[in-house]
């Protein structure tokens, strides 16, 4: 169920931006390692891709 929202939150709300582990952290107040499952399911769904360089650390944008 938190999984569903994370992907609404990242496809609806923050589209075609780039994002980082610590903007879903903060939304939704879990942890880093919750986080970070979440996103990795997310990668293997296909739902967002990884792109490196983009500030500090990892960050994923939003597959179109």
């Amino acid at each position: 169920m938190l999984y569903e929202k994370i992907v609404e939150y990242t496809t609806e709300i923050l589209e075609e931006r780039y994002f980082n582990v610590f903007y879903i952290m903060r939304t939704f107040r879990i942890s880093y390692d919750i986080t970070q499952s979440y996103i990795d399911k997310m990668l293997e769904n296909g739902v967002i891709s990884k792109v490196e360089n983009i500030g500090i650390g990892v960050s994923y944008k939003v597959e179109s």
